[in-house]
């Protein structure tokens, strides 16, 4: 494929979001689709681009996107952790809180994560490699690259 292509643009971001919910193949372990996972990992991405190497694919003609938003979702339960968490909406409607700046839920802005954290009223930690805040009652869960 690398020989008939100019390029190939490789997004490491939007790998998990909404759309999971309802489908059991998404995620291991999480038979209904609706587990937290962020949408951006960055062993899931090396993993996929040494894939793309050993293929026979040059690096010069590999160009990774990256995001500057993050995935927001609205927590079933308060302040969970782990593997186990779920989420509420459907696999079109998404419950989270919408951005003070994009105004839609399931989506924040980089500006509206930095304006989160700078006041104080998160909760951080990394998981596999993604970066994720929770915040307001504790139901706002948001993974994003930093």
């Amino acid at each position: 494929m690398g020989v008939a292509l100019d390029y190939i643009i490789y997004m490491t971001y939007d790998l998990h979001g909404q759309w999971d919910y309802g489908n059991k193949w998404t995620s291991p372990g999480c038979p209904n689709g609706n587990c937290l996972r962020s949408h951006v990992n960055l062993t899931d991405a090396i993993n996929s681009l040494s894939m793309i190497a050993k293929a026979g694919v040059a690096s010069n003609k590999v160009v990774v996107g990256v995001t500057s938003y993050g995935r927001s979702f609205k927590m079933a339960q308060a302040g969970r952790t782990g593997p186990k968490c779920l989420f509420t909406g459907s696999f079109g409607q998404s419950n989270a809180a919408k951005g003070e700046y994009t105004d839609t839920a399931g989506y924040i802005s980089n500006a509206e994560i930095d304006s989160i954290i700078s006041k104080g009223v998160s909760q951080q930690y990394t998981v596999e490699d993604s970066n994720i805040i929770m915040y307001g009652d504790g139901t706002e869960w948001v993974a994003y690259m930093a």
